[in-house]
């Protein structure tokens, strides 16, 4: 029975430790120390006055020879105070053949809304734009950019971005990030023509550009190959390219597919084997911590035509982690609580980066098609477990007790009867004695 008892306050004490750890390893969890330092998600600081863009006027052909000087400068300025991704945050659209007629059609609607242009690079040269023309001293102004392009479809477009652009030849594809003028006339370089109307929007630079790639629906493993992560210098880089191909796989294939086909992980498999398993479908499990949206590829730019994806992590007892890159927005169910996930895609490379802790991470990044949704249930039963154990050991102590004031009882009638039978004998010796004897 005492056997029995320590047994039971082993078990228990084992419980009530376990739950402890957990739970103080859950509030333990670097949630915001573990997060990358640069998310680039600050608010756009960019502020567009409409009242100003009020005085632009582009309803003759005289009117769009001009380009108003205080609003054209009020735009550069607020061009200039975006950083890559600000204008994703800001809901800019790509202009396609809808809004273009609307904004050619309606253009005082649209001024200074935030677009997306892609078309193919012809002519750019440098304008002075005087800051102040009421001083007369003053010769020199703001540099801007003025330029001139069409898409594939004839449309014309020019622009004023406050950078040069660099190493763009005519017919190369250019994306812009601007803000809506008016329409101008412009003088295209190749024909000595006037291009009038053209949509003029204005931004901080034109970027080099690219056209969609063919759907990738098998993974080229020989090109994975070619991407190094042993150094802590190839760790915190990922390779654009690398990147596309497996976000155009995992994009193009059926989750059915990757998951049928993919071995279950562990993330320091991962980290150990990289080569081994680089661009093989890998599911790995753990606790889903957060996701930020990030742009994707240089300046936004990539030839998957993806505003944005989505990074998060995945975090595993100890703590370590494992970083993560989804074309699509996580579920909201990933964060319920004792709820663990199953991250299923394809792995790319060993990745580190800067945490808002100062730390560098290492750690295995994934390329995710999907989540599954793991229930742990040991949650449950380690609540039942210690109230069946309490249960169990108060029975076993009642019975014990039981026992001992039975078995004391039990001893004194014992006692009494065997007090009475020696006294009995003990009596009845000294009857049988004769007298004198």
């Amino acid at each position: 029975m005492l056997l029995g008892l320590m047994l039971l306050g082993v078990v228990g004490v084992f419980y009530y430790l376990r739950g402890k750890g957990a739970d103080e390893h859950k509030g333990q969890l670097p949630e915001q120390a573990a997060r990358p330092a640069d998310e680039g998600n600050a608010p756009p600081a960019a502020r567009v006055d409409r009242e100003l863009l009020g005085e632009v006027k582009d309803s003759t052909p005289e009117e769009r020879v001009v380009r108003e000087r205080e609003p054209l400068l009020h735009l550069l300025m607020e061009s200039g105070k975006l950083v890559p991704g600000d204008f994703r945050r800001l809901k800019a659209r790509l202009l396609d053949d809808d809004p273009f007629q609307a904004i050619e059609t309606s253009p005082a609607e649209h001024r200074g809304e935030p677009w997306v242009v892609k078309a193919r690079y012809l002519s750019c040269k440098a304008e002075q734009i005087m800051l102040d023309v009421s001083d007369t001293t003053v010769t020199q102004g703001l540099t801007c950019h003025v330029g001139l392009a069409r898409d594939d479809n004839g449309r014309a477009y020019s622009f004023s971005v406050l950078e040069e652009p660099r190493d763009f030849s005519p017919g190369q594809v250019l994306r812009l990030n601007g803000f809506f003028f008016k329409k101008v006339a412009l003088f295209d370089p190749g024909s000595g023509d006037l291009v009038d109307p053209t949509l003029h929007f204005v931004g901080k630079e034109i970027l080099h550009s690219f056209l969609a790639i063919p759907p990738v629906t098998e993974l080229d493993l020989p090109f994975l190959e070619s991407v190094r992560d042993y150094e802590l210098e190839d760790q915190a880089n990922i390779r654009d390219d690398a990147l596309w191909h497996v976000l155009s796989y995992v994009i193009n294939t059926d989750a059915e597919t990757i998951s049928a086909t993919g071995q279950d992980c562990t993330q320091k498999m991962l980290l150990d084997r990289p080569t081994e398993l680089r661009g093989q479908a890998v599911r790995v499990l753990g606790s889903f911590h957060d996701h930020w949206e990030r742009q994707l590829g240089p300046g936004g730019e990539n030839p998957l035509d993806l505003m944005s994806v989505y990074h998060s992590l995945l975090v595993h007892f100890g703590p370590c982690f494992t970083y993560l890159i989804s074309a699509e927005r996580p579920p909201d169910w990933i964060r319920e609580k004792n709820v663990n996930v199953i991250a299923e895609g394809i792995f790319l490379q060993r990745y580190c980066y800067v945490a808002k802790s100062h730390e560098v991470i290492t750690c295995p990044l994934i390329v995710v098609k999907r989540f599954v949704k793991f229930t742990v249930r040991d949650d449950s039963l380690r609540k039942i477990a210690p109230t069946a154990i309490v249960g169990a050991g108060v029975v076993l102590l009642g019975w014990v007790l039981y026992s001992s004031r039975r078995d004391r009882r039990v001893t004194s009638e014992l006692q009494r009867k065997l007090v009475a039978r020696k006294r009995a004998r003990f009596e009845s010796q000294i009857t049988r004695t004769p007298p004198g004897k």
